[in-house]
């Protein structure tokens, strides 16, 4: 979860120290306002709501779909 305007450090580290997966790597990202997302990386991202989970749910599906058969 997003915090203070920025992910937690863990996610952050872990990005920075693996730039050279960042094309095999999908970040999901969840925030209040459900538009903050790592700089620089494609990501889905969504608020924290529950009542939102299986929309932001089908959005992942497809998105992996895409990425899995080539088109993403």
């Amino acid at each position: 979860r997003w915090e203070a305007n920025a992910p937690p450090y863990p996610i952050q580290l872990f990005m920075e120290e693996n730039s050279t997966i960042e094309n095999k790597t999908v970040v999901v990202t969840t925030s209040w306002s459900g538009l903050e997302k790592v700089e620089n990386i494609d990501a889905l991202t969504g608020a924290s709501e529950e009542k939102d989970l299986p929309v932001f749910t089908k959005k992942i599906i497809q998105r992996l779909d895409g990425i899995l058969k080539g088109k993403d």
